[in-house]
């Protein structure tokens, strides 16, 4: 109990660190709306407007990913692929999802585990990175992201690989959450490592 205490704890000091950045603009712009200096007023509306619009974006893939629904057991794949092509809109990463046909409905633990680590993938690629999703039906989900200047971070890594007893912090609570949500569905995280490539498998015990 006391460590998924910590780990909801945790995990809202994240969201709120990732909400801070949008909310700390627009309450910087909208001071500047009304000066006398056009340019600047002009500035601060463009700025107003793009940051709102990350902001609805974070919200709801954070409500999608970390939140629950009473009853709630699946997420759509055409579900999964809006919430995901709306967040990465306009961030020149466009995460590509392959669904094998028949494939309506995933696990909700499963969909919301593939979504926080492509998340994590993207924050260590660039702009002309690519990341891949392949769902099959036999219960195996891939992510690949490709970039030749990945960075990913070791003691993270760790935390997914589950390489020994690592304390949760605010820089590794979403890959502990990654943990759990597999623990819950009964799915192992398998990695196959390259030097420029985040490969990522997803297998049901």
């Amino acid at each position: 109990m006391a460590g998924t205490l910590q780990l909801l704890q945790t995990l809202n000091a994240r969201i709120c660190h990732d909400l801070a950045g949008s909310i700390g603009i627009i309450d910087n712009c909208l001071d500047l709306l009304d000066t006398k200096d056009k340019s600047i007023s002009q500035k601060a509306k463009s700025l107003v407007n793009t940051e709102s619009g990350n902001l609805v974006k974070k919200i709801k893939i954070f409500r999608s990913v970390y939140g629950r629904s009473d009853g709630e057991k699946e997420m759509s794949a055409v579900y999964l692929t809006k919430l995901m092509k709306d967040f990465f809109d306009g961030n020149g990463i466009k995460p590509k999802l392959h669904f094998e046909e028949g494939i309506i409905f995933l696990d909700a633990h499963i969909a919301k585990a593939s979504i926080c680590l492509t998340i994590l993938a993207s924050e260590n690629i660039h702009s002309n990175g690519t990341i891949d999703l392949f769902f099959s039906k036999d219960n195996v989900i891939k992510i690949i992201a490709n970039d030749r200047n990945l960075n990913l971070r070791k003691d993270n890594l760790n935390v997914l690989k589950r390489s020994g007893k690592i304390p949760i912090t605010v820089n590794n609570c979403r890959e502990h959450y990654v943990n759990i949500l597999c623990d819950k569905s009964g799915y192992d995280l398998i990695f196959d490592e390259k030097e420029d490539s985040f490969r990522c498998s997803l297998v049901k015990r």
